[in-house]
């Protein structure tokens, strides 16, 4: 709610109702509020402007959060002359095509679905009571103009249940993979896209696709921007340089607010975990470029966090500068020990010149905890890679638990140097003893005939096949001698598919002597590859007259891997750009750097032994080399590896089917083959050839016993292909009852509903 001034809250329970006790009332800066207990309600007064947290007994899962918001200041004009103002029901091509800069999303439900694309300078206000459901996405594709200016700002609610990845409270939609732009908001940067100058403004986020906010950006404002998050592992704000995250709350468990860029600042959030919560302040990881001049200031958090601070580094960009200050945490958890602040650097193989990882110059100071149980000690790790990615001149002071000096219990170690902690300085960490890793899973004993399989047997592996599959690679003696035990994993489920060959096909032989042939570029929306936004690939052939042709690069976005519900690739997601085109005979090959990608300063050509030394262009957007025959290369550029260019040099094709041939079955882009009626002429045929273009072929596309599938260079398939026998040609669930035994995912209301 909006107020101007101080409003008097009372507080009551409906149905399940706790005792009055053990009352944790805080509000944003971390203050105990004072509050009354009448009965069964509680009454406090809320000032303008403020947030406040209700815990009762310690219970985290039914907190209550209270938002007293200061008056809008910025409310746009519906009249407007540039306003779109969008009604429930409007729909969404009208104010996605619109010209007008302003969209004002009125009250009530608005299903806008997802990655409605953002555009540069573009105002999109969320009223009160208006509940969006979908998400904003700045295009990532190469050609994106990008979202410098945006602003997304209001009192209202931007709902991302559509993008579900696991089951929830909603399972009206399918889950979907994750994309690093299927976030609520997805501000762009990670993929060179132009975001600047951008706002986010008093909206709620709830059911976040995965991360409410992300963005790699300059001079992005994050502010009074609540998230109120039910998924484990989801849940944190990242941002670019010169940037600021103030006066936000958050909800999650998982790694909460971070940056990839310098001079940032994060001030006056409050966080708040579920029963457990990684790491509210992080920074690291996967850093290119110097990271330094990072401060977190004047914020709460509620939880019990693995590390309170965490600054790790697994790349090449040095770590400088970093002062956390000012901030209360009330620890929930019940271990005798509290992390306070884990430094780390890993190993990279990408290592040159000054870019070494390092990290130095960690201030954190005034951090007053609270434990609402026992008072634990507190623990500072710190271990560096080498003496040049060390861990250097760390200052921890000031630290206070229930009121007292925090008793430290420091782990130093090898590589790690000038870390005060208190009062006292260690000069240098001592090398950990080591230690037999800890291992999640009983341990597997040898066994002393290797020819013999090892014992297994669990219930959820036999449940889901795992069980058939080991049988099947690691057969007995007598499994091996029955005639009728399966080779393969199909032929055990009762699919039989044998081997296919062209044999009577007419065919069209590759052509004669030297020859280079590229392919056309693939361009559809449906498309979940990009095109690259960083490289240019073109080939020449001198040998046969061939001029310089263009091949296609796309990008291939790595996802967000998950354990459970947990995502555990941290951004940016890596990806990899490829181009494909066909030779015999010597080519000369260029790579240049599109606008958006830097300029190149070295490339490493690999595999090495072909000691490939590139030639640089003077302007330093471009390097040739000359590959003498095909070959698959992995480049990467300026030590990259996040953004690899894989350059395939294939060598001529057996001879291709000739579409002409009547046993062969050239499916067009406009063809549905989807449906079980087209999927049954399939078997009809000898060779399935996929013309030029993109082709949506769905789940379980069937291959049959002696056929082949053709998909020329020039041609993106889409799904997944089943090879079955043709006997089940006809059966109209060959595709679920065949791949799995898992039933219960395909119990979304989605499928229900078609």
């Amino acid at each position: 709610f909006e107020t101007d001034k101080s409003a008097l809250i009372s507080v009551g329970q409906l149905a399940d109702a706790l005792p009055l006790k053990n009352v944790l009332l805080i509000d944003d800066l971390g203050n105990v509020v004072e509050h009354k207990i009448d009965g069964a309600k509680l009454s406090f007064t809320a000032a303008a402007g403020r947030k406040y947290v209700l815990i009762l007994n310690r219970d985290l899962s039914r907190r209550l959060t209270i938002f007293a918001e200061a008056p809008e200041q910025d409310v746009p004009d519906m009249k407007g002359a540039d306003t779109f103002v969008i009604q429930p029901g409007t729909p969404r091509a009208d104010y996605e095509k619109t010209a007008k800069k302003t969209l004002y999303f009125a009250p009530g439900l608005h299903e806008m679905g997802d990655q409605f694309p953002l555009k540069p300078g573009l105002q999109i206000y969320l009223a009160p009571g208006a509940y969006v459901r979908g998400y904003f996405t700045c295009p990532p594709d190469a050609g994106s103009a990008g979202a410098s200016g945006v602003k997304i700002f209001g009192r209202g609610i931007l709902s991302s249940e559509y993008n579900q990845t696991t089951d929830g409270p909603n399972d009206n939609f399918l889950p979907r993979p994750l994309r690093f732009w299927s976030n609520s908001i997805y501000l762009g940067g990670f993929n060179r896209e132009p975001a600047d100058n951008q706002i986010v403004k008093g909206i709620t986020i709830i059911y976040p696709t995965q991360q409410p906010i992300m963005g790699n950006g300059t001079k992005t404002l994050i502010e009074n921007v609540k998230v109120i998050n039910f998924e484990k592992g989801f849940g944190g704000i990242c941002v670019g340089s010169q940037s600021m995250v103030k006066d936000c709350y958050v909800s999650t468990d998982t790694r909460v607010l971070t940056t990839f860029g310098s001079d940032t600042t994060f001030s006056r959030n409050l966080i708040v975990g579920f029963e457990a919560l990684d790491a509210p302040f992080y920074f690291g990881d996967r850093i290119l470029d110097d990271l330094k001049n990072i401060t977190v200031e004047n914020s709460t958090v509620v939880g019990d966090w693995k590390s309170l601070i965490a600054v790790q580094q697994a790349h090449f960009g040095n770590l400088s500068n970093f002062n956390f200050k000012n901030i209360n945490a009330f620890y929930t958890g019940k271990k005798p020990k509290a992390a306070l602040l884990s430094l780390a650097v890993g190993f990279s193989p990408y290592r040159r010149g000054d870019y070494q990882g390092s990290i130095t110059g960690v201030n954190v100071s005034d951090i007053k905890i609270t434990a609402l149980n026992s008072s634990p000690k507190i623990s500072v790790d710190a271990y560096g890679f080498s003496e040049r990615a060390a861990v250097r001149n760390v200052s921890v002071k000031n630290i206070s638990v229930n009121g007292e000096a925090a008793t430290f219990l420091p782990e130093i170690e090898q590589c790690a140097y000038n870390i005060t902690l208190g009062d006292k300085t260690i000069e240098e960490g001592t090398p950990p003893e080591v230690k037999a890793p800890k291992r999640d899973f009983p341990p597997v004993p040898a066994v002393d005939n290797p020819a013999k399989a090892y014992p297994r047997s669990d219930e959820d592996g036999d449940k889901y096949g795992r069980k058939i599959a080991h049988q099947v690679a690691y057969p007995n003696a007598e499994q091996k001698a029955d005639p009728a035990f399966p080779k393969t994993l199909s032929a055990a489920l009762g699919n039989h598919a044998t081997g296919a060959s062209l044999k009577g096909i007419k065919t069209i032989p590759a052509p004669e002597g030297d020859f280079l042939q590229t392919y056309a570029a693939v361009n559809d929306p449906r498309m979940y590859a990009l095109h690259s936004p960083d490289y240019e690939v073109s080939v020449a052939q001198k040998s046969s007259g061939t001029p310089a042709s263009k091949a296609p690069v796309y990008e291939n976005i790595g996802m967000m891997m998950s354990t459970g519900n947990r995502v555990v690739t941290p951004p940016p997601m890596l990806t990899e750009h490829f181009a494909n085109f066909t030779h015999r005979g010597p080519v000369e090959v260029t790579v240049r750097m599109k606008d958006r990608a830097p300029a190149v300063k070295d490339a490493l050509i690999m595999p090495s032994h072909l000691n490939i030394k590139p030639a640089y262009a003077a302007d330093g957007r471009s390097f040739s080399f000359t590959l003498p025959a095909p070959q698959y290369l992995a480049i990467i550029v300026n030590g990259d590896w996040i953004r690899p260019l894989f350059v395939f040099a294939n060598p001529p094709e057996d001879p291709e089917p000739d579409p002409a041939d009547p046993a062969v079955l050239t499916i067009k882009t406009s063809d549905d083959y989807k449906t079980l009626e087209n999927r049954k002429k399939l078997a009809d045929y000898r060779v399935i050839y996929f013309a030029p273009g993109y082709h949506d072929i769905g789940l379980f596309f069937p291959i049959f016993s002696d056929q082949t599938i053709y998909i020329p260079g020039d041609t993106y398939v889409a799904g997944t292909i089943l090879g079955i026998s043709r006997d089940k040609a006809g059966n109209n669930a060959y595709g679920t009852k065949l791949i799995t035994q898992n039933k219960d995912v395909f119990k979304y209301a989605a499928f229900e509903h078609g």
